[in-house]
């Protein structure tokens, strides 16, 4: 088995690749984990392609690589899983990733893996009920020993304020102004405000991009047009930058770690906060223990959790985070969680609170780190796969 990566300055790719390729060999699985972004990538495959039932590529792009002169999933015939870690959007924008999704309505060898039950719902309408699309959700990543530490008595956050590469917009742009931008649909200035108005009502969904698309009558093929996917990304992209600018501002006075590019020119006249250089992903759950809360921004996703809120639980920390369905199904320590609604975010009192409690207890913590851990999704995975073959 073959498990794909390519770098990534935070080491978040090659971290999650690392986690999982470990976790299979566990369950007695031969697997080489391959990053493409090594000229010699080649010299670590460890057996020829031919040997190769099954493939993972972490993100789209990996399996588009050449080695032995050929794209990686043209040189291997077997099944091929591409684990989208983010939004669709931003990975169909790639174009050889949008070629993929394609050929996956044509070849029953390209399969969709997402982390958000309603991104998995979307590209199962987007792609047509043909395609293999499937749900797995992230894992956490913890460090040696789980549970609590010495910690501060401090909020944690773990997050980059900037925009997708992909926006192009400008991050003083309203929302009406970046959706009037491109607006592939030429929609009129009183439907642009209907659209704004769903948007970034209370009683909307979290993921905007989907908001988007469910307002727009059109068929499920016009979202694949490149203009209309990088317009519904521009929104994307806005609303998690705004979000996670509204929903901090409420932690002013509240003692709050924030590790991350950008936040500074915004938060820098806060005097408590304190702000830190962007950390790699492998240390994380590290500097998680130091702290109590973790406030936590999902990508705009409706109903899937990111691999911070697993993390955070299982280092002991409790966790502010988006409101999201997830949580229905989230067996987890008493006190551990706590959801807001993105378009408003009345943290102020919740963190607070939390930042009072007892440290989460270390035996509940590691038994939720167990149940989340990269082993007990290596066995979901083979579970919803068919053991990563065809049937």
């Amino acid at each position: 088995m073959l498990v794909l990566t390519d770098s990534h300055p935070s080491g978040v790719t090659q971290g999650i690749a690392t986690s999982v390729s470990t976790a299979l060999r566990q369950l007695q699985l031969r697997v080489a984990a391959v990053s493409v972004s090594d000229p010699r990538a080649r010299e670590f495959w460890g057996f020829s392609p031919d040997e190769v039932a099954a493939c993972i590529s972490v993100t789209g792009q990996p399996c588009l690589a050449h080695v032995y002169g050929k794209p990686i999933h043209q040189l291997v015939d077997c099944p091929i899983y591409l684990w989208i870690l983010d939004s669709p959007i931003y990975e169909l924008l790639n174009p050889g990733v949008h070629a993929l999704a394609h050929l996956a309505q044509r070849d029953p060898r390209y399969r969709f893996l997402f982390s958000d039950r309603a991104y998995t719902a979307f590209m199962q309408k987007l792609l047509g009920p043909e395609v293999w699309v499937g749900f797995w959700p992230f894992s956490g990543h913890f460090a040696n020993n789980y549970g609590p530490n010495e910690r501060g008595q401090r909020i944690g956050v773990f997050a980059n304020l900037d925009l997708s590469l992909h926006s192009r917009i400008d991050p003083a742009s309203s929302l009406r102004e970046v959706i009037a931008g491109l607006n592939p649909f030429s929609l009129d200035p009183a439907a642009i405000d209907t659209l704004v108005g769903k948007i970034v009502s209370p009683r909307s969904r979290g993921n905007a991009a989907l908001v988007v698309m469910n307002c727009i009558r059109t068929s499920p093929a016009s979202w694949l047009h490149p203009r209309a996917l990088q317009w519904v990304g521009q929104i994307d992209s806005h609303q998690k930058r705004e979000r996670r600018v509204r929903t901090t501002s409420r932690l002013k006075g509240l003692p709050v770690d924030i590790f991350g590019a950008g936040w500074e020119q915004t938060f820098g006249d806060v005097e408590s906060f304190r702000f830190h250089p962007p950390i790699r992903f492998d240390a994380i759950a590290q500097h998680m223990r130091g702290r109590t809360v973790i406030l936590n921004f999902d990508p705009n996703w409706d109903d899937g959790f990111h691999d911070r809120v697993y993390t955070g639980i299982g280092m002991g920390c409790r966790i502010l985070t988006n409101a999201n369905g997830a949580a229905r199904e989230l067996q987890r320590p008493a006190g551990s969680l706590a959801q807001y609604n993105v378009n408003n975010p009345e943290i102020e009192a919740a963190a607070a609170d939390m930042l009072t409690q007892p440290p989460l207890d270390p035996d509940e913590a590691g038994a939720f780190a167990v149940r989340n851990g990269p082993t007990a999704r290596a066995h979901q995975l083979l579970a919803l796969t068919g053991g990563l073959v065809p049937a």
